[in-house]
């Protein structure tokens, strides 16, 4: 896809990340309606039926025993007004605020989780949660030992980091560390890490200060 080629998520993210693409026209054998529109894989106005996220990048949402409960979806061209990315509707097994997108992707066993705030950051970094709420938390603390935020470079990532913390702290115990990188002014952490670097990003996400 061309617009992995442009971000260089290269062959091996991808499969990991289960990564697909939905063309404009396409059917999912044997769904049903209801089902379809209840998940939000569908949407129905006046009578009519469409599916949502066609012509996008989609990106399956796993919980972190691996089973795929959503989808998020980007969109590849700016054709029309609309939003950039879309998420299927919250359903009994998908209430979003218990998710991290990418945590279903990695080794639960890993020392420490680095969290960002969007998918490609994700792809090329670790895991997605910037709106952390308290079941998420106890989530990443329950698996990982150090949890680095590494939010964007802005004003907004500098809220979403402290909004984060707000969660976080109360929760961790003697074993865990809780780091925060903050990124240059304006940069996403995929941006950095393309521009400067695997060497320079490792070096600023584990000498990153205590939070």
């Amino acid at each position: 896809l061309v617009f992995l080629v442009l971000r260089v998520v290269n062959n091996i993210v991808a499969e990991l990340f289960q990564l697909c693409y939905a063309p404009s026209r396409y059917q999912i054998p044997g769904i049903n309606r209801s089902v379809g529109i209840d998940s939000g894989l569908v949407w129905s106005s006046d009578g009519k039926v469409g599916w949502r996220l066609r012509d996008r990048l989609i990106f399956p949402i796993r919980n972190h025993q691996g089973a795929v409960a959503a989808f998020g979806g980007r969109e590849m061209h700016k054709t029309a007004p609309g939003r950039k990315y879309l998420n299927t509707s919250e359903t009994a097994v998908y209430v979003k605020g218990h998710f991290l997108y990418g945590i279903g992707d990695l080794s639960p066993n890993a020392a420490k989780i680095c969290i960002q705030e969007g998918y490609m950051d994700t792809l090329l970094c670790n895991i997605c949660g910037s709106n952390m709420t308290g079941e998420q938390a106890d989530l990443v603390l329950s698996l990982h030992a150090e949890v680095i935020l590494m939010f964007d470079g802005d004003e907004a990532g500098l809220k979403a980091t402290y909004k984060a913390l707000e969660v976080l702290l109360p929760r961790v115990r003697p074993r865990h560390v809780v780091r925060v990188v903050r990124l240059p002014e304006g940069l996403d952490p995929d941006e950095y890490l393309l521009a400067s670097g695997a060497d320079a990003m490792a070096s600023l996400r584990d000498t990153a200060p205590l939070a």
